[in-house]
C-alpha cells in the first residue's frame, strides 16, 4: 500500500505542474551535430566535474517538492557550466533546434523508478529555456512500465512527449559478437540526458547511468552474466547512438534501491549532475556503499558489490567514456538546505 500511495501522491504533483506533463509522440529524424562548447565531456576537459545537490527538504512526507527539485536542478546546472544564470545554463548544453530525448529508468519489479516529480521539473525548466516542447522525448522501453511508475503516455498531445519504445528499434547494431537494436525514439534525436535511478544490483554492483541503457536496447537480458556484462555495459555505452548524443546526466538518487530483487529503499536528499557517465557512477557506488553501511551491511558485503562493478568501470574508462579515478574527478556536494 505504500507504494501505490507515493505512486498517487507523485501523479498528483504532476498535475500540479502541467506545463512540464504534457508529453506526446516520436521524433523526425535527427540532423548531424556537434556538441555545444558548455559540454565538457571526458577526456577533454582537465578534471571530470560531478556536481551532488542536496537539501534536506526535498522530500515532505512521502510528496516530493517541486520547488526544491527546481533549486537543486539550477543550483547543479549552474555550478557544472560555469553560468551565472540557471536558464542561460540550460540553454547553454543544447542547441535551439535539438531534439532532446530523456531516459528514464521504470523497469517493472522495482519498488522505486526515476521520480516523475524530477522528470517534470527538468522539463519545465527545458520548457522554460525556451526549448519547445514538441523538441522533447522522455522515453523507456515500454509504455506500461512508464504507466507503471506514475508517468502519463500522451503520444500526439501538445508539449513534450512521453512514449515507450515498445519494439520499435533499428536493428543490426554490432554489440560484442552480436547484433543489437537502438530505440528508435534515440535513434531520431540530436541529443540525450540520462535520467537513471541508484539501485543495488546483483551483477552490476550497481545500477545507475551506464546501466540505465539497458533500457535503451532491445537485448538486456543477453547481456547480465560475465564478460557479457562486464564488457558489453561499456560497449553498449560507448556506440555513437548514446555516446556522441550524450550532453548531461541527471542522476535520481531521491531514493537508494536497495536487496537484489530491489525490495527495499532508503530516502535520500540528492540529484547528481554531471557530463560524464563513468564518474557519475563511481560516486553512485560510493553513495551505495554508504547506505548499506549505515544499515549495517557486513563490510565484506559491501565489498562484494563494488568488485562487481570494477570490471564494467574499468572497461569503460578503456573505451574513454570517463573517468573512475578520484584524483580526475571534481566532486562538487552543494547543501542547499
Amino acid at each position: 500500500m505504500k507504494n501505490l500511495t507515493r505512486r498517487q501522491l507523485f501523479k498528483e504533483t504532476a498535475m500540479a505542474s502541467a506545463a512540464a506533463l504534457l508529453f506526446s509522440s516520436g521524433c523526425a529524424p535527427a540532423a548531424k551535430y556537434a556538441k555545444p562548447a558548455a559540454v565538457k565531456a571526458f577526456p577533454a576537459a582537465p578534471k571530470s566535474t560531478v556536481v551532488r545537490a542536496r537539501h534536506a527538504g526535498v522530500w515532505s512526507g512521502d510528496a516530493l517538492q517541486p520547488a526544491v527539485l527546481t533549486q537543486l536542478l539550477d543550483a547543479s546546472i549552474t555550478k557544472l557550466t560555469g553560468q551565472n544564470d540557471a536558464l542561460q545554463a540550460w540553454k547553454s548544453v543544447f542547441r535551439p533546434t535539438d531534439k532532446i530525448a530523456i531516459k528514464v529508468n521504470t523497469i517493472e519489479g522495482s519498488i522505486d523508478w526515476t521520480h516523475v516529480p524530477l522528470v517534470n521539473a527538468v522539463v519545465a525548466r527545458l520548457l522554460a529555456a525556451g526549448f519547445p516542447g514538441e523538441q522533447l522525448f522522455v522515453f523507456d522501453r515500454h509504455a506500461y512500465e512508464l504507466t507503471g511508475a506514475g508517468f502519463t503516455i500522451n503520444q500526439d498531445g501538445p508539449g513534450a512527449r512521453l512514449v515507450g519504445t515498445d519494439g520499435d528499434y533499428t536493428s543490426g547494431i554490432p554489440l560484442l559478437d552480436t547484433k543489437v537494436g537502438i530505440s528508435n525514439i534515440l535513434m531520431n534525436c540530436d541529443a540525450l540526458i540520462n535520467m537513471p535511478l541508484v539501485k543495488q544490483h546483483m551483477y552490476a554492483g550497481v545500477s545507475f547511468s551506464i546501466k540505465n541503457h539497458y533500457g535503451t536496447f532491445d537485448s538486456p537480458d543477453d547481456f547480465h552474466y560475465g564478460q557479457r556484462i562486464e564488457q558489453g555495459l561499456a560497449e553498449l555505452n560507448a556506440l555513437p547512438a548514446i555516446k556522441d548524443k550524450t550532453r548531461l546526466i541527471i542522476g535520481d538518487a531521491l531514493v537508494v534501491v536497495l536487496g537484489d530483487n530491489w525490495t527495499s529503499e532508503e530516502k535520500n536528499d540528492s540529484i547528481f549532475m554531471s557530463f560524464n557517465p563513468v564518474a557519475t557512477d563511481t560516486y553512485a557506488l560510493k553513495l551505495l556503499a554508504e547506505t548499506k553501511a549505515a544499515k549495517g551491511a557486513d563490510e565484506s558485503v559491501i565489498a562484494e558489490y563494488t568488485a562487481k562493478a570494477k570490471p564494467w568501470l574499468a572497461h569503460a574508462v578503456e573505451l574513454g567514456l570517463g573517468t573512475a579515478d578520484p584524483g580526475k574527478i571534481d566532486y562538487q556536494e552543494l547543501k542547499l538546505g
